[in-house]
């Protein structure tokens, strides 16, 4: 915890809390499910010239460090937002654009709820004053890059369950169709015994 001339308390910190949950199938206990769930609280971006007279050298680090991992993150998200507009527009099934997780510890934490298998939600904290409306719209700006995202998740399946859902789906199919030309084969039976 830290003060500076921005906010009496702040944590100078991003926190990511993570729960992570795993499934075993009856079918295939080998094979598990897995699934994460992730709240991440970012750190509000600094103006070193914001701070308060004479910052500590400690303060500096902690500022450039946090701003370092702020920019990582919104270089991985424009590149994400970039690769979805491509994708849309040229009807590209896959982007091979590069994107720069591996800048920060943030971005390669973040990256399975950015850009991979996930539904994202971003809130973003704005400031109702006037002395920090260049800080508010750039907020919006950065919100409004992360809402270009375009994931498509599908549920996480184990791939012999999913056979064996399919393979059921299937006998079930071939069941109905039996039933129906069997029932076609006895009404041909009984027109033809009706006939001779």
């Amino acid at each position: 915890m830290g003060s500076h001339a921005i906010n009496q308390q702040s944590s100078r910190s991003h926190c990511v809390f993570t729960i992570y949950v795993t499934r075993l199938d009856a079918d295939s206990p080998e094979t598990p499910i897995k699934a994460e769930f992730s709240v991440v609280d970012l750190a509000g971006s600094e103006k070193l010239a914001m701070l308060s007279g004479n910052p500590s050298p400690l303060l500096v680090r902690e500022s450039i460090d946090i701003n370092t991992s702020l920019l990582a993150l919104a270089r991985v998200i424009t590149a994400l937002a970039t690769s979805a507009k491509r994708k849309v527009k040229n009807g590209e099934s896959a982007d091979r654009s590069h994107i720069p997780y591996r800048e920060s510890k943030l971005t390669m934490l973040l990256k399975h709820a950015l850009g991979g298998n996930s539904l994202t939600t971003m809130i973003a904290c704005i400031s109702p004053s006037d002395r920090d409306v260049d800080e508010t719209l750039l907020t919006l700006m950065y919100a409004g890059r992360a809402r270009n995202i375009t994931n498509i998740p599908h549920v996480n399946e184990n791939p012999k369950s999913a056979l064996i859902r399919q393979l059921r789906a299937e006998v079930a199919s071939m069941k109905k169709e039996l039933a129906y030309y069997r029932g076609l084969a006895s009404s041909d039976q009984r027109f033809m015994w009706k006939g001779c």
